[in-house]
């Protein structure tokens, strides 16, 4: 108590604290010597797009500044598109615009921001269900693959995650390490119309599908619509054979069934493009340069959804689609097809309504294909 007193009555020894004011180091100058082609490279968005993002997502609750010292949304934006494109570790994006950043204040930038960009997939990733859309869409197809009625193409892609604390095995698949199984639909312009990030790697393509919100929604379109609006997907040999979805023929009997198969992998290859130019803009979807991503399997799913409704932005807008030639994205389609084969034909005896989905196949090879001369480049 006397220790006190004294300390308390001689302030020139008194120890006494300062506040440290905070300095946030202002972004104009640092734009104003970006040009767009910079800020492509850097960031896969122009400046506009990163005005854009930034006026979108800025009244979300997780990236409203809360107090003064707070990270304002663009620099948040700006540390997640800069992880999105490169999938470089946290550490090296500490130092963004010479911002100075803690690593905590890194990681919450991204997953705050992955949160805000996939609740505008509701807007930016949808399919719209009316009788123009839909002919635009089936179009589009048969303007590029010569194969009719298409709504859009499907496929799935595998997404490497660090290994989760919880289930861990249901997220090992045919490839060492540990996945997600991402589920899109895109039309022939490599947009994506849905997408779905939300099961393990080890989860098939077509429990995805049985089980996703859009094949309800297509079931539901196509009962509404009359006979000349009907259409379907177009799917490799993972998914059945069902009215709504159209898969290649396993063996081909005559030249018609071979014309299919050629209009029909020359259509379904958009949304392998669409799958390679994503993984290609976005390098921490790629395992290959980006590995794998450094978050929980909830916040990859995010990240996902996220760069695929800036895809849809970048294709609008007709931005480079920076494809590595010597980065392999996707597994080779024949090795693909074959290693699914043995499921595929089990299932062809299970249901009525593949049964119905092969008569409709057949149907629609003995109307448009059996006659169709095709020469692709």
């Amino acid at each position: 108590m006397s220790l006190y007193l004294w300390w308390r009555d001689n302030p020139a020894y008194s120890v006494r604290a300062y506040s440290v004011k905070r300095y946030r180091r202002d972004l104009t100058q640092y734009f104003e010597k970006l040009s767009d082609t910079d800020c492509i490279d850097l960031y896969r968005l122009d400046k506009a797009g990163i005005e854009y993002f930034t006026q979108r997502i800025e009244g979300h609750h997780l990236i409203r500044r809360k107090t003064k010292a707070g990270l304002p949304a663009k620099i948040q934006l700006l540390v997640a598109l800069r992880y999105f494109s490169t999938g470089n570790s946290l550490r090296s994006l500490q130092r963004i615009a010479d911002l100075n950043l803690s690593h905590g204040a890194v990681e919450n930038c991204i997953k705050n921001v992955s949160i805000a960009l996939s609740s505008l997939s509701k807007s930016d990733v949808c399919y719209s269900w009316d009788a123009l859309s839909t002919s635009i869409i089936k179009q589009g197809f048969a303007e590029y693959g010569k194969f009719p009625g298409v709504l859009g193409a499907i496929d799935g892609t595998k997404i490497k995650i660090k290994s989760p604390p919880i289930d861990e095995d249901s997220y090992v698949g045919r490839h060492p390490g540990h996945y997600i199984n991402c589920q899109v639909i895109c039309d022939s312009k490599l947009k994506f119309l849905d997408a779905v990030a939300k099961w393990p790697g080890s989860v098939n393509d077509s429990v995805i599908w049985d089980n996703c919100a859009f094949k309800k929604k297509l079931d539901s379109f196509l009962k509404s619509m009359p006979t000349q609006y009907k259409g379907w997907l177009i799917g490799d040999s993972g998914y059945s054979q069902r009215e709504e979805m159209m898969i290649p023929f396993l063996e081909c009997t005559n030249s018609a069934e071979e014309v299919f198969n050629k209009c029909h992998k020359r259509s379904r290859s958009v949304v392998e493009r669409a799958i390679g130019v994503l993984k290609s803009r976005f390098r921490c979807l790629c395992k290959q340069s980006g590995g794998a991503i450094r978050f929980d399997e909830t916040t990859a799913c995010l990240i996902f959804i996220s760069c695929v409704v800036l895809h849809n932005y970048c294709m609008d807008r007709n931005f480079p689609s920076l494809i590595a030639p010597d980065v392999q994205l996707r597994l080779d389609e024949e090795r693909y097809w074959q290693e699914k084969t043995a499921n595929t034909r089990a299932k062809q005896s299970e249901s009525k309504r593949i049964a119905r989905g092969f008569e409709a196949r057949h149907g629609l090879v003995e109307e448009h294909f059996k006659n169709l001369k095709v020469k692709f480049k």
